[in-house]
């Protein structure tokens, strides 16, 4: 059944578009100023010769624009012309259900899994694949650079050469020494992120994004604390790099995706920025103290106004990296301080997010509990209306992680 019937020789939309739907018959207009992407999956039956057209969905590089509209396929008679609003958009209830099974994230399981040769050799053949062959390349360029430099800019890269010369060694446990405890970290956010978001249209360009970085926590963190905020129940989504809300991606996806943004209101939207909150990263990283996580904090946010201000409001998440769990105290303690002192002069600010990958000791040696811890606080001080999101009200999303592990590297 058709959304909706022509009745007489008026079309059923009048649009803000340079073109218009024609029926294949040629006996009728059916859209006026038809836009592109104004009628997502929409049947309209043909007054002159019964066809029904129905015009495209979404295609595999879009997202799905904001306050989109349901039609329900009751063949509703249009006699007048209906006007599309500059920027309205209507979609069938079907085409919605199909775009938002593609645009959340999957499930991953909870539940340890075996860090073995046969792990690595299959996080191997993912890094080659998502890196488009660049593994062997990364191999050679980690095995040239100082066993004591850490990571480095091929931190995947690294963390496979450090697990490889050691899983198999009789007693090895990864949370033994701190290089394997943080290579087991940096294997175990690798894994979560095909996991959980492959299936999405954007995933070629989310991949490329990552695998630039070397497919560092820090890239990783921004899908993380997605899916976090997804679980607890917000409606996001990801602007095409380089595109706008109905872009395109470009080929190869050229651009760095550290923004996505959660639903507040059928038409509002809040962006959310993840930076980097690396000053007690491993293995450089100083440990914290009140004093110096509060500078560190207060330098984010100050840093943090070219992408979130008056202009764009927004929620700012803070990708910790692999740091010692002692930091934890200091500097969530130190955040919670900053933004009742601070909050006022960032009213444009929602909130932060602190965002962290870490392992927990399990029974089994060869077993290693990855899970991201994900804390947010709301700034008291936000200055742009009530956000209909989160369970307390306080805070612009609630998505804490209780049920997996705190960060042990």
């Amino acid at each position: 059944m058709p959304h909706f019937c022509q009745f007489g020789a008026a079309p059923v939309f009048v649009g803000d578009g340079a073109c218009d739907l024609v029926c294949r018959c040629a006996g009728s207009t059916l859209v006026r100023g038809n836009r592109p992407g104004a009628l997502l999956a929409i049947g309209i039956e043909c007054a002159a010769c019964g066809t029904v057209t129905t015009t495209p969905g979404l295609s595999s590089d879009q997202v799905l624009p904001i306050g989109v509209r349901v039609a329900e396929r009751n063949r509703m008679a249009v006699s007048e012309p209906l006007v599309l609003a500059p920027g309205m958009v209507l979609a069938d209830r079907d085409e919605l259900i199909r775009v938002e099974r593609l645009s959340i994230p999957r499930p991953v399981p909870a539940e340890p899994f075996v860090m073995s040769a046969a792990t690595l050799a299959a996080v191997a053949a993912d890094y080659d694949r998502l890196s488009g062959g660049q593994l062997e390349a990364h191999r050679r360029a980690v095995a040239e650079a100082s066993p004591t430099a850490g990571p480095g800019p091929l931190p995947l890269a690294w963390a496979l050469r450090q697990l490889e010369a050691s899983v198999d060694k009789p007693g090895w446990w990864c949370l033994a020494e701190e290089p394997d405890a943080v290579a087991a970290v940096l294997v175990g956010a690798f894994r979560e992120f095909p996991l959980a978001w492959s299936q999405h249209p954007l995933f070629p360009a989310m991949a490329a994004a990552v695998a630039r970085t070397g497919f560092s926590t820090h890239a990783l963190a921004v899908f993380a604390a997605a899916r976090c905020m997804a679980e607890d129940g917000n409606r996001v989504g990801f602007t095409p790099p380089g595109g706008n809300q109905t872009g395109t991606t470009p080929p190869g996806g050229d651009a760095q995706i550290n923004t996505f943004h959660i639903e507040t209101a059928p038409t509002q939207r809040l962006r959310v920025v993840v930076r980097r909150f690396d000053r007690f990263d491993w293995p450089g990283g100083a440990d914290a103290t009140p004093a110096t996580a509060r500078a560190a904090w207060i330098d984010t946010l100050i840093a943090s106004q070219g992408q979130i201000n008056v202009r764009q409001p927004g929620l700012l998440v803070a990708s910790v990296g692999a740091a010692r769990r002692t930091i934890d105290g200091p500097v969530f303690g130190a955040l919670e301080q900053v933004i009742r002192e601070r909050g006022r002069k960032h009213r444009a600010l929602a909130g932060v997010a602190l965002i962290r990958p870490g392992i927990l000791a399990t029974d089994r040696s060869d077993h290693v509990a990855f899970g991201w811890t994900f804390v947010p606080v709301g700034n008291p001080h936000y200055g742009h209306g009530t956000l209909q999101t989160g369970t307390s009200g306080e805070a612009p999303a609630q998505a804490a992680t209780p049920t997996q592990p705190p960060p042990t590297a």
